[in-house]
């Protein structure tokens, strides 16, 4: 069962008005004030957009559904297969995710001091599905690709909505330090 995406809307309009506070350019809000109306349509739960592209692997397909290149991305990830996890990676300032349907467990990890590329888990570990806990963002300090370091395990399938205040296709993967 699909789950209204409007409580999503209380978060990105904070985001929006505080962006400076956080040191965000200016690129995110212009780019979502410029294409207003598919934000909005998407925030509303309109996901029949045409995708922009997409992209395909064993794990999930990812729809790019709008996308500015120093701007935003929103993108719907249709999740196929369960019990198999996503590598370990990071995203640009903002991130979020809302389980449209599905369930997933979002495990974190943070970089090895003075080792490039190596992360540890930090124990954090938290259960996202569309009844109890549908949302999950970040917002960082830094604009790096080194936020909310971590991996996503589908444990049925489903769709999740991901926006970005830069495209996530950029991003960074990681190695676990043992």
């Amino acid at each position: 069962m699909k789950k209204d995406i409007q409580p999503g809307k209380d978060i990105l309009e904070s985001v929006l008005g505080n962006y400076a506070r956080y040191g965000m350019t200016k690129s995110f809000c212009e780019a979502v004030i410029a294409d207003k109306f598919l934000f909005e349509a998407v925030l509303k739960g309109n996901l029949k957009i045409k995708p922009q592209s997409i992209r395909e692997n064993d794990l999930y397909r990812r729809e790019v559904l709008a996308s500015q290149p120093k701007g935003f991305e929103i993108v719907r990830a249709t999740w196929k297969q369960v019990n198999i996890s996503t590598s370990i990676h990071g995203h640009p300032q903002f991130a979020y995710y809302q389980v449209l349907s599905g369930r997933y467990r979002m495990k974190f990890f943070t970089p090895v001091e003075g080792e490039p590329g190596f992360v540890r888990p930090t124990g954090k570990e938290i259960l996202l599905d569309c009844y109890t806990n549908p949302i999950f963002h970040s917002l960082a300090e830094k604009k790096t690709y080194q936020n909310a370091i971590h991996t996503v395990t589908p444990i049925e399938p489903g769709e999740t909505l991901l926006i970005y205040s830069e495209p996530a296709d950029r991003g960074e993967c990681f190695q676990l330090k043992i």
